[in-house]
């Protein structure tokens, strides 16, 4: 039994240096009994597999998104990513269909200025 534990402990150590430097989501799932910030992969079922311990702040029950900084044999370290700051909407015209043999509608005072076609 402890040849297979210790097998299956490399496995798990192993899978978690590859996540070490991406960009994961995460469950936020609550604080340990040391008051650190914990929560999960989608793929860590809770009692069976490890936890991510996460540096900063992001309310409970939010999935947010961190850099995994370091792993242990079943445990991962990772940042917060702050959230981008939304930038201003840029909408883009609708193309203008039209059927065979009809005309394209007239283009609006604002876009015969600028010279944009429809």
């Amino acid at each position: 039994l402890q040849e297979l534990m210790r097998a299956q402990a490399e496995v798990a150590a192993a899978g978690n240096r590859q996540l070490v430097g991406t960009e994961q989501a995460i469950l936020v799932c609550g604080t340990d009994d040391r008051g650190r910030l914990y929560g999960r992969l989608s793929s860590q079922a809770p009692e069976i597999d490890g936890v991510v311990y996460l540096r900063g702040e992001a309310p409970v029950g939010s999935i947010t998104r961190a850099h995994v900084t370091r792993s242990s044999t079943y445990d991962l370290y990772a940042e917060l990513v702050p959230a981008a700051a939304p930038g201003p909407l840029r909408c883009q015209p609708a193309a203008v269909r039209t059927a065979p043999g009809t005309r394209a509608p007239a283009k609006s005072s604002t876009e015969a200025v600028r010279g944009n076609s429809a």
